[in-house]
């Protein structure tokens, strides 16, 4: 069974709601904060994983064990092919097995020649019929890894670097949320703080501005509590950039006694 894209969107959604802090999503974002809720390379916590290699890893069993005759399966997938193509709206046309298999390999931007032989996004062939399932689901959870990435960076123009889909070496982030260290250089604040930054939780002064949101305040933006008035703007530089000699862990443990929050 194939999943729309709106319904997926729901999915992805209530996984992350799963995962958020008490305030909510506060504008996060949602391939990003997938990406981390995976934990590791092989992490498959996004519900993007099953809608595509559902349907599509069944697809290959069943030409892989001969549930149906070669024949059938063409007539089938080619039927849908056509059927698909022509709609406006595939996926309300998307009976049966074979247009959910064409329509969610489309989605990761592969092509599907016939029943059997299927392009991946690299552009590696893949024959149904000589590579097992084990070996076609592998193909497809990594090309949902590199089309989350692509998405990301479609959002991001400073990520243009991940459009081909490689991503970002997530492996030191994902071990430094896995620590439990409590200390002071690195305990539960500074692992919430980097999940804030990475997933896009930081509102800063352009993103507000570009909300429509009127700020009237100049709080340091470079600080994760922002610096009080008379310490960080009495001279127009926030002390933390101003002195070379105050480590960033300085300056957000005293904000933080401080009690100060950049809202």
């Amino acid at each position: 069974m194939g999943v729309p894209p709106a319904t997926l969107v729901q999915q992805r959604r209530a996984v992350t709601a799963a995962g958020a802090t008490g305030s909510g999503f506060g504008g996060q974002d949602l391939d990003l904060a997938l990406i981390l809720a995976d934990g590791s390379a092989s992490g498959r916590v996004d519900p993007a994983f099953a809608a595509h290699s559902g349907p599509m890893g069944h697809w290959a069993m069943a030409i892989w064990n001969s549930w149906f005759t070669f024949s059938s399966c063409c007539s089938m997938m080619a039927g849908a092919i056509s059927a698909c193509e022509k709609a406006v709206h595939p996926w309300r046309v998307a009976y049966g097995p074979a247009a959910a298999t064409y329509l969610s390999a489309k989605r990761l931007g592969w092509t599907v020649v016939d029943a059997a032989i299927w392009i991946t996004d690299r552009g590696r062939q893949l024959d149904l019929r000589v590579d097992p399932p084990a070996v076609v689901t592998r193909e497809v959870n990594d090309a949902v890894r590199r089309w989350r990435w692509r998405a990301v960076a479609a959002k991001y123009p400073s990520l243009s670097v991940l459009a081909d889909g490689e991503g970002a070496v997530m492996e030191p982030i994902w071990k430094l949320l896995r620590s439990t260290a409590a200390t002071v250089t690195w305990n539960s604040d500074f692992r919430a703080a980097l999940v804030s930054a990475i997933v896009g939780r930081q509102w800063t002064q352009s993103r507000c501005w570009a909300a429509g949101w009127n700020m009237q305040h100049n709080k340091c933006l470079f600080c994760v509590h922002g610096c009080p008035p008379y310490r960080a703007f009495s001279s127009g530089v926030c002390p933390w950039q101003k002195d070379s000699s105050a480590s960033q862990t300085d300056c957000m443990r005293s904000m933080r006694e401080q009690g100060d929050q950049c809202l």
